[in-house]
């Protein structure tokens, strides 16, 4: 697991990729912490942005396709239901993501508005500019290149999500917000996934119990003299 820090977020690579077409996508991958296939299977009508909330309906998945001839078309793209209950789930979307989505559906309109009837419209977010689903492969590949654009260290795709649950924590969020966000089954897998950043802020909460103790004028001495 490798994850960019803050500033490398906020500093380097959204500034660097702001005009990007998908700039919102990875803006929100790094704001949210979805997977892949639940973001390219995001529709807009599971975003609510009166409350500032999407929900996690779908996921769009290539399968192997079994109805294909020999050496052709050997997957296919599916949309289907999140493997699980905890998987389906709402997550809150921060205001700057949110600004960022309203401005990518008013591009969206217009690549619409040009295409006319050869739109072929799924509702989708995130989609090609005629209308149809992107390819995660094609999407993994182009999230690559804008971290070379952008100058910040390779990472895998899904690391955005490890970047985003490490920054949660890092920020003083409880784990358990954190694995309701992420769509865990248990927060005893949070914890297992991100045992290094647990590690780090026990050592903080015991520097500021310590700060507490002493600032309490409790001394080591005068507790064991006798």
């Amino acid at each position: 697991m490798q994850t960019l820090t803050l500033e490398q977020v906020s500093h380097h690579l959204l500034p660097a990729i702001g005009n990007d077409r998908l700039f919102a996508a990875i803006f929100l991958m790094f704001g949210t912490g979805l997977r892949r296939g639940e973001l390219l299977g995001l529709r807009w009508k599971d975003i609510d942005v009166g409350s500032s909330v999407l929900h996690v309906r779908q996921t769009l998945v290539r399968v192997k396709n079994h109805t294909a001839p020999d050496n052709e078309h050997k997957t296919t793209l599916i949309f289907q239901d999140p493997k699980t209950a905890y998987s389906r789930r709402t997550v809150p979307i921060p205001a700057e993501c949110l600004a960022a989505l309203k401005r990518h559906k008013a591009r969206q309109a217009e690549e619409k508005l040009m295409l006319g009837q050869a739109y072929e419209d799924h509702g989708l977010v995130f989609c090609r500019p005629a209308g149809i689903p992107l390819d995660p492969r094609e999407f993994t590949r182009h999230f690559h290149t804008l971290l070379r654009q952008a100058g910040v260290p390779p990472i895998r795709l899904h690391d955005a999500r490890h970047t985003f649950a490490t920054l949660m924590l890092e920020l003083g969020e409880s784990p358990k917000t954190v694995q309701t966000m992420l769509g865990h089954s248990s927060v005893a897998i949070t914890l297992d996934i991100y045992s290094h950043v647990s590690l780090e802020l026990e050592k903080r909460a015991a520097s500021r119990l310590n700060a507490a103790l002493t600032g309490c004028g409790i001394r080591v001495r005068d507790c064991c003299s006798t």
